[in-house]
């Protein structure tokens, strides 16, 4: 594992964080139980299906082994790189097709009225960590922008293996450029709160 030099104390990055072989394997599984012909690039990949949801009766032990061994690592190196201590909060498994793209937002709930239960739900995340499955497509990249949203302070590029982290709130609007190919991300979001850990 590497630590890249980001510049900027709210905003991480490593390489080899997860091996070259687990990435090929994970990738393999989405694209394999996604349609990746059929797209509608209006719309984001949690409203086409294109996520796999790894806590309802998820049948692939090994991929989830796989997602729960790196998650331990992942817990750790967090929580280290932000000298507190965290709990995994939410795991996903994204897989973005050609044409998709995110606009500016923060995780822990500004793209959902205030109130609402979807905020709610979103409230408990403090930090956020992609990891980035493939690399072989262009676009992609994870930009982050300064508070008021007018200047990118960091463009992740994607890299097989790494993981971008950062904090949830308004400290860190982020959105991701538009991809032309096919993304896979492993996004964790992490809370301060014991009682929000998840249960994967």
């Amino acid at each position: 594992m590497k630590k890249i030099d980001t510049g900027f104390p709210l905003i991480h990055f490593y390489e080899g964080v997860l091996s070259s072989e687990d990435c090929k394997e994970i990738k393999n599984f989405i694209v394999d139980a996604k349609n990746i012909q059929e797209n509608d690039e209006s719309k984001m990949p949690w409203e086409t299906s294109d996520t796999i949801n790894l806590y309802s009766e998820f049948k692939n032990l090994n991929i989830l082994n796989i997602i729960r061994n790196h998650r331990k690592i992942l817990t750790k190196l967090i929580s280290e790189s932000f000298n507190e201590v965290l709990y995994p909060h939410f795991t996903d498994l994204v897989l973005w097709k050609t044409g998709r793209k995110m606009g500016t937002h923060i995780d822990n709930g500004d793209m959902h009225p205030q109130g609402s239960d979807l905020n709610k739900m979103f409230q408990p995340r403090h930090y956020s960590a992609v990891v980035y499955i493939n690399d072989d497509y262009e676009g992609g990249n994870t930009l982050i922008f300064n508070e008021e949203r007018n200047k990118v302070l960091y463009k992740s590029k994607p890299k097989e293996g790494a993981v971008l982290l950062f904090t949830s709130d308004g400290r860190c609007p982020h959105g991701v450029s538009q991809v032309i190919g096919t993304r896979v991300t492993l996004p964790t979001w992490f809370t301060k709160d014991i009682n929000f850990k998840d249960n994967l």
